[in-house]
């Protein structure tokens, strides 16, 4: 009895062993070198749903991060995506090839991006307060390093925003790097994007603004199911979240029409019914 082509995780579609070799050896063929799993977990990234994985030739310093997707136009789709942010002045994960790589045996394409040296996403930040503190505002380790970094992540928005929209903008899938010669922030993940360019009419702009919205929403929402500010009252995050988040974001340039809306009001009473 022969074995099937393709065996994917069926919960979540993650390659299996399997497809993991098959991509490192359809891989190595392009990149004319001898690829192997690396045990590398640079972008914390356990719980995606694509199961990114690792690959590397230590001979030739050779490293490159692997995900897969099903439906191969999203993959297309997002290695398009990245060369056009890249275009746009934003730092982020640079293509290993010039597209979405088939593999024979594999139900789907991978996209294949160059590891980034310490690349660190926000989740690694802690959030809920621990270690060196409390978790409460006005402590001398939130002023120095959890503050800074909200108010450097919302202008770091903003200036993403003047090019694109994310789709998907949780703390997993922001990230920090020292090769980030920009802002200090990388992009990636980006098969839910969308660009300002791409927009035409007045509908297509406020469309735009509503992703916009929607970027910073589940940004703030992520934030909040990592414990930021749990301890607070709601008027408390109420008062950060405007002064670290809107106000820095408004001040890098992003639009203000953006909080015409509900959107304060809906961050806001995502906090005070945390627990719900």
């Amino acid at each position: 009895m022969t074995s099937p082509p393709f065996l994917s995780s069926p919960a979540t579609g993650k390659p299996t062993r399997r497809e993991r070799l098959l991509a490192a050896r359809e891989l190595s063929v392009g990149l004319g070198c001898r690829l192997r799993e690396s045990p590398v977990d640079q972008l914390a990234i356990g719980d995606s749903a694509h199961g990114v994985f690792f690959l590397s030739d230590t001979t030739r310093n050779t490293s490159v991060a692997v995900k897969i997707h099903r439906t191969p136009e999203k993959g297309r789709r997002e290695h398009e995506a990245l060369r056009r942010a890249r275009r746009n002045g934003l730092t982020a994960l640079i293509p290993a090839f010039n597209a979405a790589v088939d593999v024979p045996g594999v139900n789907g394409t991978f996209l294949v991006t160059v590891t980034m040296p310490g690349l660190s996403p926000l989740t690694t930040t802690d959030w809920a307060g621990s270690g060196d503190w409390s978790g409460y505002v006005g402590e001398d380790a939130y002023l120095g390093r959890i503050a800074l970094t909200l108010e450097s992540t919302s202008r770091h928005i903003a200036r993403m925003h003047q090019h694109l929209t994310h789709g998907d903008l949780q703390l997993k899938n922001i990230g920090t790097a020292l090769d980030a010669p920009v802002d200090g922030y990388v992009t990636y993940d980006l098969e839910g994007s969308a660009f300002k360019e791409d927009c035409c009419g007045d509908q297509d702009g406020r469309d735009y603004l509503a992703r916009c919205g929607e970027d910073l929403s589940t940004y703030v929402r992520s934030l909040i199911s990592k414990g930021f500010l749990a301890r607070s009252s709601t008027e408390v995050f109420e008062g950060e979240l405007l002064t670290r988040i809107i106000e820095p974001y408004l001040e890098a340039g992003g639009d203000p029409r953006i909080f015409d809306g509900t959107l304060i009001e809906t961050c806001v009473d995502a906090h005070r019914f945390r627990d719900r």
